[in-house]
């Protein structure tokens, strides 16, 4: 099970992040700035007592916040995949962005998991972000694979690509894929581990503006976007590094 944080400041937040899930409903009104505020600010002024309770986010009394708080890896994926549902997801699109919600709440990387869920569904709802898009792969030349998200999901796209991939990975020795016309993709190691599940190293890389400086450099070369790397190991990855450049990213 994974423990969502309990802080005073965002316990009744993320139990509305619950609810909404729970009741598949959409998502008008709360504004993605102002709940991600309420999540991760903590100088952010709540909304009084009155406005929470119109908009259906009322702090529950008289529960512990444990009994609140906790929930099951399977109910946080069957809840994060109703929510993208009804925000116009398909169901492979719903199902594989639900799957990575709930494994960076199993791995304790609660920015890549339910945070992110409310901006996924304001996103499908606005048409930012396509639902329904069917990613197509191409296997450009041996080695290389290349998969169009049409401006889609990412981890879709990621889950037509994989078994090409490994595919060709065994064949040459050495492959790569590359995702494009995708959403955020969030933890690159979600991918990577995938890789190393099949018995290969996984490598992972996204772009990024040139933003930081090298150690002893004053020019900004790298992005601070995610680096990732898995190897694999017996039931589990010997290693599974998932990294930026710079400690504000």
């Amino acid at each position: 099970a994974s423990k969502l944080p309990r802080s005073p400041k965002n316990v009744w937040m993320r139990k509305a992040v619950g609810h909404i899930a729970a009741k598949a409903v959409k998502l008008t009104a709360v504004s993605g700035r102002h709940w991600r505020g309420l999540l991760h600010k903590p100088m952010c002024q709540k909304p009084k007592p009155h406005a929470r309770r119109a908009r259906g986010l009322v702090r529950p009394t008289g529960i512990e916040p444990e009994s609140v708080l906790q929930a099951s890896i399977e109910e946080i994926r069957a809840l994060s995949q109703r929510a993208l549902l009804a925000h116009g997801a398909g169901d492979l699109q719903a199902a594989e962005v639900a799957r990575a919600i709930s494994r960076a709440e199993e791995t304790g990387n609660i920015i890549c998991g339910l945070y992110y869920l409310e901006s996924y569904c304001i996103q499908l709802a606005s048409g930012r972000v396509s639902g329904t898009a069917e990613p197509v792969v191409i296997e450009a030349r041996p080695g290389f694979i290349s998969v169009d998200a049409h401006f889609g999901f990412a981890q879709p796209a990621y889950a037509k690509g994989l078994p090409v991939l490994c595919e060709a990975a065994r064949s040459n020795g050495f492959a790569a894929l590359g995702v494009g016309h995708a959403h955020t993709c969030t933890s690159l190691g979600y991918f990577t581990e995938q890789i190393a599940g099949q018995g290969l190293i996984g490598l992972g890389f996204t772009n990024a503006s040139a933003i930081v400086a090298g150690p002893g450099g004053k020019s900004p070369i790298l992005g601070t976007n995610p680096i990732a790397i898995t190897l694999p190991g017996m039931g589990a990855p010997n290693m599974n590094a998932d990294i930026s450049t710079a400690a504000v990213a």
